[in-house]
């Protein structure tokens, strides 16, 4: 997140309060344990030339790594998205050194879109910040347009 301190728990429910507000936030259980959340919002908020286009979020936590977990979390935002048929373009922008996220990302049929060089401060150093891109076919722009 690139976030300098630990979220209190009042600001972790304001994040998720926006995502579920403007967008859409999903969680994924494990045996009765909540192993992460994916979410996405409106790209730079409500600016209308970027109608369309929503930037998305994923946390699992480490106990759920190499399970299936985050892939299938991820995959239920995406169809999500596309049974909308309001959004073009699907934003994930991430640490340049996640290589577990770089792989999901790839796995899910995201291009990778650029890099900032060394744009974020974490732990003690600079990270690149890495963008990934997916065009969903499942735009209507007539729909699309009406969401305004």
């Amino acid at each position: 997140t690139f976030a300098m301190h630990p979220a209190t728990v009042e600001e972790k429910c304001d994040g998720f309060a926006r995502y579920a507000k403007e967008g859409v936030l999903l969680t994924a259980e494990v045996d009765g344990e909540i192993a992460g959340y994916a979410g996405y919002v409106p790209f730079r908020g409500e600016r209308e030339a970027y109608i369309g286009t929503i930037e998305t979020t994923i946390y699992l936590a480490s106990k759920f790594f190499g399970l299936g977990v985050g892939g299938e979390l991820y995959a239920a935002l995406l169809r999500r998205a596309r049974a909308t048929k309001r959004i073009r373009l699907v934003l994930g922008i991430i640490s340049g050194g996640n290589t577990a996220s770089h792989r999901l990302h790839e796995s899910l049929g995201f291009k990778l879109a650029g890099r900032w060089r060394q744009a974020g401060y974490k732990f003690d150093t600079w990270h690149d910040v890495v963008q990934y891109e997916l065009l969903l076919d499942s735009c209507d722009m007539e729909l699309m347009c009406r969401a305004q």
